[in-house]
């Protein structure tokens, strides 16, 4: 049974999407559907729970990609995101594997990358909207010289 939520609660909802959206999701106008990534998982338990509480989205549309590094256990890390999202492996798009940075190092206990996408192109244009929306109301028009 689906949980209810009151008007002003899916509103609110939808405002802290648009935010996180904002920050972490695709925003150009060429890409198709909802693309959002991140590494930490209460970041990516956030935003699909607030997803699926706003939306009434079809779960055989949501699709997950991966980018590991050379240290992941990657069938463990693909069962990790699966779990973490409820979003079935057959779902799962073809792993990507970062090249070893000779440089850098890695943070422990670190999953990859994961990169939730919805093919639904119509509520990436809602969430942008009102995370513009909200920008307006609060900051005020961004001054003209700076639009780009």
């Amino acid at each position: 049974m689906a949980e209810y939520i009151n008007t002003k609660d899916v509103l609110y909802l939808k405002s802290m999407l648009a935010m996180l959206y904002w920050a972490e999701g695709t925003k150009h106008h060429r890409v198709s559907g909802l693309r959002f990534a991140n590494t930490d998982p209460k970041m990516i338990w956030l935003y699909m729970a607030m997803l699926r509480k706003c939306y009434r989205i079809d779960e055989t549309r949501l699709r997950v990609r991966i980018h590991f590094h050379h240290y992941h256990d990657i069938e463990k890390t693909r069962r990790y995101w699966s779990e973490l999202t409820k979003i079935p492996l057959s779902q799962f798009g073809k792993v990507w594997i970062k090249p070893r940075s000779k440089t850098r190092k890695f943070r422990e206990n670190f999953m990859g990358l994961c990169f939730i996408c919805y093919l639904d192109s119509s509520i990436r244009k809602e969430i942008l909207g009102l995370a513009y929306a909200i920008q307006e109301k609060v900051a005020g028009a961004l001054p003209s010289s700076f639009n780009g």
